[in-house]
């Protein structure tokens, strides 16, 4: 009798928690998300190497990236030689984003952008405010603005 009855609390549960499931968590193709705090135009304003400010020129803060309610997004990060040298773009990409499932993550709330060659980039976000961020990469933040 005892035997029966774990049984069926067993089969009852089962159901409960794959009634639970459903076959789009975590899928990037359903509808946009056009109220998530990341979605928008990001503008870099300075970045932290071990804490301390640097490189908050007008150079490196052309870099920017965009992150689109459908998924797709973009980014180019600018450089000079740190003595007020000519700019230069030091990498550009186009891709996808998705939100990376806490129970999938390192720590935190964090992203992965996947860039057209497949090359996948998880990066933790932390949101100061709904107009500032910064994604760290634990001995270096980049500090970004909301453009739009």
């Amino acid at each position: 009798m005892m035997t029966k009855l774990m049984r069926l609390g067993v089969l009852v549960l089962s159901i409960i928690v794959l009634a639970g499931c459903s076959s789009d968590d975590g899928d990037s193709s359903g509808p946009s998300l056009s109220d998530a705090p990341i979605v928008g135009t990001w503008n870099l304003k300075y970045h932290k190497a071990f804490g301390i400010t640097i490189n908050n020129t007008t150079c490196h803060q052309q870099s920017y990236i965009v992150w689109n309610a459908d998924f797709s997004g973009d980014r180019k990060t600018y450089a000079n030689n740190g003595q007020g040298g000519p700019c230069f773009l030091t990498g550009e990409g186009t891709g996808t984003w998705q939100v990376i499932p806490e129970s999938e993550s390192v720590s935190g709330e964090n992203y992965e952008f996947t860039d057209e060659g497949g090359v996948h980039i998880e990066e933790k976000i932390v949101f100061i405010d709904a107009d500032n961020m910064y994604i760290d990469y634990n001995t270096i933040e980049f500090h970004y603005e909301r453009a739009n």
